[in-house]
């Protein structure tokens, strides 16, 4: 399959997110890929055949939008798209978000699709092998998600200390020194066994 081509579809289902290929290939040995391949009127849509083992399939998928050309473009209009890029990016965390904690208060699991420093690692290493473009989107992925965790309003982290400032400023007292030390030790122990259990999921899907 070449490499850039866009993904339509999955056995006939249509692809809006990444992590519809996943549930598609759960339990199938073989499963046909429906994709789009080239640039501007040459594009044509190819079908391509793939029988899944165990292990990765060796397809790197970018749920990134990108456009079947790509122009010059002036700064104005290269900062534009950098920033719908950065609020998808953003969408994107906060479901993942909302997912985990879903996921852990149901069942008590970390879902697929979330890791922590070892499936990092592994996607550093894919990311590289696909191209510079794949890697670079990674890294932004990976800054703008740790800002969006930092600022949540959970103790231990920055956006905790500014939840606090503001209930400060609303009340005009200060807050309970061992309050706040208590919340902040609490949410740390919660941020540690959280990143632990993460991690545990990553290794455990190495094998």
């Amino acid at each position: 399959m070449p490499a850039e081509s866009i993904l339509l579809s999955v056995d006939g289902t249509s692809v809006v997110a990444a992590e519809q290929v996943s549930k598609m290939q759960e339990k199938k040995r073989r499963v046909v890929y429906t994709v789009l391949v080239g640039e501007g009127e040459a594009a044509q849509e190819q079908k391509f055949t793939v029988t899944l083992k165990e292990g990765k399939a060796g397809v790197v998928i970018s749920t990134f939008p990108r456009s079947l050309s790509a122009p010059l473009r002036s700064v104005g209009t290269s900062m534009l798209l950098a920033l719908r890029e950065a609020k998808i990016m953003t969408v994107q965390t906060m479901l993942g978000i909302g997912t985990l904690v879903s996921s852990l208060a149901q069942s008590g699991r970390v879902p697929e699709g979330i890791t922590g420093i070892v499936g990092i690692a592994q996607l550093t290493y894919t990311s590289v092998q696909a191209g510079f473009m794949t890697y670079l989107r990674l890294v932004a992925l990976i800054s703008l998600s740790l800002a969006i965790l930092n600022f949540l309003p959970f103790p231990a982290l920055d956006g905790g200390r500014l939840l606090f400032v503001l209930v400060e400023a609303v009340t005009r007292r200060p807050l309970n020194r061992r309050f706040e030390a208590y919340s902040n030790a609490l949410g740390f122990s919660v941020l540690i066994l959280l990143i632990l259990l993460i991690t545990f999921y990553d290794i455990i899907r190495l094998f």
